[in-house]
């Protein structure tokens, strides 16, 4: 079963690649960025990297107008100031939207209605939310970030998987879990003979023929 990660902005830097392209070699892995990333990085992701994008939630003022649509893309939902007319999807579950930027800003966020004017921090607070929003709404699997202040620490992680369903991971993290499938895939592949053979490693199976 393929695992279906998406990659936070601050990943897809050349050192981030590299360390996922080494710890996925052999995994059955799919992964993808949100639109968000490619405005926050000033260019297109290039799909021949392997990392294709999701679209992200719209929001006006923010997003822009015909943002580049890979092939096998899923639409951002739609948010006043901040998505592409043409490059996002209307937002059905505001509610959600709401609850992911309230954790990740500890709950300093403007309310709906106050939002006219954002400072840069806070804009940066509603695209992380907007990624994350983005990788709910398509059930993706597993979430990587270096953002440890927004997503990780002081409870933000068990509360974010906790409303989006999913699974969040530093890189390192990722890391440690691309070499845990590699060495079950290889195990695999091995049979049960090899298996049973690295179970017992360092001790023998008990026998009630020996005496």
């Amino acid at each position: 079963m393929t695992i279906r990660v998406t990659l936070d902005t601050n990943i897809l830097d050349r050192e981030g690649k590299t360390r996922l392209s080494d710890c996925m070699m052999g995994t059955d892995i799919e992964l993808k960025c949100v639109t968000v990333s490619e405005r926050e990085l000033q260019r297109a992701i290039d799909p021949e990297a392997g990392v294709q994008t999701i679209l992200e939630t719209a929001v006006w003022g923010e997003s822009n107008w015909g943002g580049a649509v890979w092939a096998d893309t899923v639409c951002e939902d739609f948010f006043l100031d901040e998505t592409p007319l043409d490059t996002g999807q209307l937002d059905g579950n505001g509610s959600l939207f709401e609850s992911i930027v309230a954790v990740i800003s500890n709950g300093s966020f403007p309310k709906p209605g106050s939002r006219e004017t954002l400072s840069k921090g806070e804009r940066r607070q509603l695209r992380d939310a907007m990624i994350l929003m983005a990788h709910c709404r398509d059930r993706r699997d597993i979430f990587v970030t270096e953002d440890r202040k927004g997503f990780v620490s002081n409870g933000n992680r068990e509360a974010l998987e906790s409303l989006c369903q999913t699974k969040i991971m530093t890189l390192s993290e990722f890391e440690n879990f691309g070499v845990a499938m590699n060495k079950a895939s290889d195990l695999s592949k091995a049979g049960p003979e090899v298996v049973t053979q690295t179970t017992f490693r360092g001790s023998k199976p008990s026998n009630s023929n020996n005496r």
